[in-house]
């Protein structure tokens, strides 16, 4: 954050050198790239130069530029003529990040890492026509030396289409448009997918057959959504959309996945009673696969004097229940699902519990026919 910041220091004060220097018959002030001597830019805690350039080198559209890095931040000025999508990024093999601004010094777009196995940056962003400054530098303050390009294109909307687990994406999204990520989860587990965003992102997980299996708003992170649930083995989809009002916004989304975090089904059948008891205070899940061998109507319940919840699920990857209970009355805390039909097949049944009782640490939880 202290590089970036530093190198919006660097677009202002390249900016206002420029204009200092302006006559009256003499307009090129206004374009940075003729800013012959900006001041070098200085960190005040500690005075190590951290930029030192003799103006804003220019970039055009379509032009590979080719470029030495000596440990020292970079600015650039690019035209716009025509208002539209465009890809500006580095290439080469030192790790860069770059921070786009106005002519007025205003924010529009910053990157570090174009994905988790690249560390060049890359930025995919709508621009009206006119001027902005580029700032660019090593993440790693000790690299002194290295060979680059950057280059700027005219592009349609591309998006990073694939995450690999435990990594990073930075990606823009536009009014009205989605933006949709492939993950693999190489075996069951937990997984948290979740963005970093300055705007209401939204996110819905997809499975192979295009089933919703997870989708959230408004998580752990302000407005970013933040998804957190289990999945099997296989190939999925997260679908990336912006709630409200905005012009276009940068985004990072983020893919873990613990493997040691699976759970444990215990097996239950039709007819029948697990009992179990608990040894501490608070807040419990319990997992239970029922196998159905023929078409039956079941209650499913649970006997304690804790507060017991059940929910039932087509799948352990289902988004939402077959069927659910919480209190079967004010007085009485347990769960009854009652007068359900099930098909043969395997069904996943998860019990949220809440110990409060003393005494009371035994449950049953039955699975009857119905006669």
């Amino acid at each position: 954050m202290k590089k970036v910041l530093l190198i919006f220091i660097l677009f202002m004060m390249i900016l206002l050198t420029g204009c200092s220097s302006k006559t009256n018959d003499d307009d090129s002030s206004k374009n940075p790239a003729d800013v012959k001597d900006p001041t070098d830019l200085i960190d005040t805690e500690d005075d190590d130069p951290i930029v030192d350039t003799g103006g804003a080198t220019n970039l055009v559209v379509g032009v590979k530029l080719n470029e030495v890095y000596n440990g020292d931040g970079m600015a650039y000025s690019l035209t716009i003529d025509a208002a539209g999508f465009y890809s500006i990024k580095s290439i080469g093999d030192i790790d860069l990040q770059g921070a786009l601004s106005d002519l007025s010094g205003g924010y529009v777009s910053y990157n570090d890492n174009k994905s988790d196995t690249d560390d060049n940056f890359e930025m995919i962003i709508y621009l009206e026509s006119g001027t902005y400054l580029l700032g660019v530098s090593a993440v790693d303050d000790s690299v002194t030396f290295g060979l680059f390009s950057i280059i700027v294109e005219s592009t349609s909307i591309a998006h990073v289409s694939m995450i690999s687990v435990n990594g990073m994406i930075a990606d823009s999204i536009f009014p009205g448009s989605t933006n949709t990520v492939e993950f693999d989860v190489s075996s069951d587990g937990d997984v948290q997918l979740y963005t970093v965003s300055t705007v209401d992102t939204y996110g819905v997980i997809y499975d192979s057959n295009g089933t919703v299996v997870a989708e959230n708003d408004n998580g752990t992170n302000g407005d970013d959504f933040y998804i957190d649930t289990f999945l099997e083995s296989g190939t999925y989809t997260i679908e990336i959309s912006v709630n409200g009002d905005f012009d276009y916004a940068d985004y990072e989304l983020f893919y873990d996945h613990s493997v040691a975090s699976l759970i444990t089904y215990e097996p239950i059948s039709v007819d029948s009673v697990v009992t179990g008891s608990f040894d501490t205070f608070g807040d419990a899940v319990l997992y239970f696969e029922l196998t159905v061998t023929e078409t039956v109507t079941v209650n499913i319940y649970t006997i304690s004097d804790n507060d017991f919840d059940g929910s039932l699920f087509a799948s352990k990857t289902a988004f939402a229940p077959i069927d659910y209970s919480v209190d079967i009355s004010e007085d009485n805390w347990n769960f009854m699902i009652d007068n359900l039909t099930l098909e043969p097949g395997t069904y996943y049944l998860q019990v949220d519990v809440y110990v409060s009782q003393w005494n009371s640490y035994y449950y049953e939880l039955h699975v009857d026919t119905v006669e």
